[in-house]
Formats: structure tokens, sequence, C-alpha cells
């Protein structure tokens, strides 16, 4: 009797975490690499680009080049409405309000309110990594911080 309620247990566990699994959308990583070194791009005007796009066994994997200010130390976080992804990367410290409602943040990270965020005077070139688990299909349009992203190197 007890091993059959044990085994009962166990296959109930199971059988939740995998209904969970399958409908939890969740920002399994996220990744900025910077090409300030490597790639000299024309920075008049540099808009975010594609470099990679794909969406494999539920897994859409994003990688977008971009100029964002130097400082080193972002986190990612995404929010899907109806048929946009929004997805963005913030210093980390800096929480909005804005952003404490609806929006996925990425696998690990906790969000902390420091008084003073560090910034810098200049502007890098990256190569941000988003990748996200949960999605059935590719949005029909994706912004990084608010802005379109064109399809650069990246062609469909």
């Amino acid at each position: 009797m007890r091993t059959t309620l044990t085994l009962l247990t166990f296959g109930l566990l199971i059988s939740i975490l995998s209904c969970r699994q399958k409908n939890d959308v969740r920002l399994l990583n996220y990744t900025k690499i910077n090409l300030c070194d490597s790639v000299k791009p024309n920075f008049s005007p540099v808009y975010p680009t594609f470099n990679n796009k794909t969406l494999r066994n539920g897994q859409l994997n994003l990688s977008i080049r971009l100029l964002a200010n130097c400082t080193d130390d972002y986190y990612g976080l995404f929010k899907t409405d109806s048929d946009t992804l929004k997805l963005f990367y913030l210093p980390k410290g800096l929480f909005p309000e804005e952003f404490r409602k609806g929006y996925i943040i990425e696998d690990g990270y906790i969000p902390e309110i420091k008084k003073e965020v560090m910034s810098t005077f200049c502007d890098c070139y990256f190569e941000m990594t988003y990748e996200i688990v949960g999605l059935k299909e590719i949005p029909k349009f994706i912004k990084i911080n608010g802005q379109r992203i064109r399809q650069g190197i990246y062609s469909e």
C-alpha cells in the first residue's frame, strides 16, 4: 500500500512537471558579446539586425547585433503581446516599475534595484543572444528595447 501510494505520488509529480514545462515560456539564456574589437560597422546609422533567428524543438534562438552603451553589465528580459515579441536588455540594478508585471527575466537572475547604475559615455557594437523556450512559432514582429530589428546578415 505504501509503495503504491509513493509510486502514485511520484507519477502525479512527474505529470504536473511535464505539463508545466510544456506551457512554460522562459528566457533560458541571455548573453552578449562585445564586437567593438572584432567588427568595424558603419556607425551611421546602425539599426539592430538579426545575425541568427531559428526555432527548433520549441526553442527560439535569436542573435541580434546592435549599438548599445558600453556598460558591461546587462540582463535580458522579454514580453509577448499577441504577435509581437518585445526583447529588452537593461543594466543590472535597474528594474523600472513598468517591467515588474508580465515580463519574463532570464533564468537565474534576480532583479535588484540600486540607487546608482553605472553608465559610460560611449557606445559599443554588441551581439546579444536570447534563447527562449516554450514558443510554438516565431512571432510576426520582434523588437529590442523598442526598436524594430532589421534582417541584416540573416535572411529568410
